[in-house]
């Protein structure tokens, strides 16, 4: 780029946010979201929670409450049915 020529700064537009459900005659898509969790420091993790009881971890979690000593995040995944 030259020093005379000039550049668009103008804001642009924010796209509007993608669907997460879509039905069509050949079936249906939808991008739910899940709860994820690591303890990342053993020690911390309450006693209640030593024994890896994944299913009590998760709905704790997914009720949202934090526990000492575990990472919880959510992520998408694609589900795409007939």
């Amino acid at each position: 780029m030259t020093a005379r020529e000039k550049k668009d700064l103008a804001p642009v537009a924010k796209p509007e946010a993608a669907p997460s459900h879509i039905r069509t005659e050949a079936g249906t898509l939808s991008v739910p979201k899940g709860w994820k969790f690591e303890v990342e420091n053993f020690s911390l993790l309450p006693d209640e929670f030593k024994l890896p009881d994944m299913v009590k971890i998760r709905k704790v979690i997914t009720a949202g409450v934090k526990i000492p000593g575990v990472k919880a995040w959510q992520e998408e995944s694609l589900r795409v049915s007939r």
